[in-house]
C-alpha cells in the first residue's frame, strides 16, 4: 500500500515497504529500518501502512500520523511517545534556551545538604547512564548536556 497522491511527488523505499515524499528522499537514510510502516501509530493505534492519513517519520524512525503528533505535541513535550526522544532537534535555539532554563532554575533551588545523593539515571537521546545529584527540577545527563532523562 502506498501514499495517496501523485507518483512524481513520491518514491519507494524497498527496505521500509512503503512510499515516502520526494521532498525527504535525500534525508530518508537516517530513518530507514525494515518493514518501517508495519506498525500502529502510537496515538490512534490506526495501522500505519494502510492508513490514507499523512504520516510523519520521527528522528527516532517511529512513524506516526502527523495530525496525531499535532495533538499528542499540544499536551506533551516534543517527545516521541514510544520511546521518549525529542522528535525537534537537540542544537535548536529553542532547546538551548530550556537547557539554559532548566540550568537556572537548578542552580537557583539548592538542595539541603540532608537531602543531597546521588541517583544513576539514564538518557533518552544519547542512551547513556550518569551518575548525578538528584534534584526535583531535573537530571542533567553527563554526556549530552540535556536533561531529557529518568533516573533508574
Amino acid at each position: 500500500m502506498c501514499r495517496i497522491g501523485k507518483r512524481e511527488d513520491y518514491f519507494h523505499c524497498d527496505n521500509c515497504a512503503g512510499c515516502f515524499l520526494q521532498t525527504n528522499k535525500d534525508e530518508h537514510h537516517k530513518t530507514c529500518r525494515n518493514n518501517l510502516l508495519n506498525s500502529n501509530c502510537p496515538i490512534c493505534f490506526e495501522d500505519i501502512k494502510t492508513s490514507c492519513k499523512k504520516i510523519c517519520i520521527l528522528k527516532c524512525s517511529h512513524p506516526i500520523h502527523e495530525e496525531c503528533l499535532q495533538e499528542f505535541t499540544v499536551k506533551n513535550k516534543p517527545v516521541c511517545p514510544l520511546c521518549n526522544k525529542f522528535y525537534v532537534p537537540t542544537d535548536t535555539e529553542n532547546m538551548k534556551s530550556w537547557i539554559e532554563v532548566m540550568d537556572t532554575a537548578i542552580s537557583e533551588t539548592p538542595i539541603p545538604e540532608e537531602h543531597q545523593k546521588k541517583v544513576k539515571i539514564k538518557c533518552y537521546e544519547c542512551e547513556k547512564y550518569s551518575e548525578v545529584q538528584w534534584h526535583p527540577v531535573g537530571h542533567k545527563c553527563q554526556n549530552c548536556q540535556n536533561y531529557n532523562t529518568f533516573i533508574l
